[in-house]
C-alpha cells in the first residue's frame, strides 16, 4: 500500500488503509507523534511504500532560522522512514501537481515591481492551494480535507495514478 507526505508543520500525511480507504491527517505536532503515526499506518500495511514531497533548500525571503528548522524537520521525516526501512520515493511539487487537473497557470511577473510580484505570486499560490484542495475534496468526499492535508492527498493521487500505469 501507499502513503504520501507533505513535509512541514503545515503539511500532512495521507495513506490507503488495509480496506482500501484513503485516510489523511495533519502533520503530527512532534517527531515521536510522527513516528507513531507511521507505525500505525505500517501496522495496517506491511508492504508500505511512501512518496514524499521533495522540498528545496533556502527560499529567498525566508529567515535563516526558519529554513534551518524546516530542513531539520524534513531530515527527521527521512530519518524515520529510513530507520523503519520503508521504501521511499521523493517527488517534486511540479511533478505531483501534474496529476491534479485544472491548476491555475503561473502568472507572468516579468517587468513588474517586487512588491506587485510578491502580491501576484501570493495570490497565485492561494489559488493553486485552493484548487488542489477542491480537487481532492471531490476525489475523496468521505474525508474532511483541509489545507494541511490537501497536498499530501495530492501526492497520494500522483502515486496512485503512477502505480496504475
Amino acid at each position: 500500500m501507499y502513503a504520501a507526505i507533505d513535509p512541514g508543520q503545515a503539511g500532512g500525511v495521507a495513506w490507503i488503509d488495509r480496506n482500501g480507504v484513503v485516510q489523511a491527517e495533519k502533520m503530527p505536532d512532534t517527531d515521536i507523534d510522527f513516528k507513531e503515526l507511521l507505525v500505525k499506518i505500517r501496522t495496517d500495511n506491511q508492504d508500505l511504500s511512501v512518496a514524499y514531497e521533495l522540498t528545496g533548500g533556502y527560499m529567498p525571503g525566508n529567515s535563516g532560522p526558519s529554513a534551518a528548522k524546516f530542513a531539520r524537520h524534513c531530515g527527521m521525516i527521512e530519518g524515520v522512514l529510513i530507520g523503519m526501512a520503508i521504501p521511499t520515493e521523493p517527488v517534486t511539487a511540479v511533478t505531483w501537481q501534474r496529476a491534479i487537473p485544472g491548476l491555475p497557470a503561473k502568472p507572468n511577473t516579468k517587468g513588474i515591481t517586487d512588491t506587485a510580484k510578491k502580491r501576484i505570486l501570493n495570490q497565485h499560490k492561494n489559488a493553486r492551494k485552493n484548487a488542489i484542495k477542491s480537487y481532492v475534496q471531490m476525489r475523496f468526499p468521505h474525508l474532511k480535507v483541509t489545507l494541511k492535508t490537501a497536498d499530501a492527498l495530492g501526492v497520494l493521487v500522483w502515486l496512485m495514478e503512477r502505480r496504475k500505469a
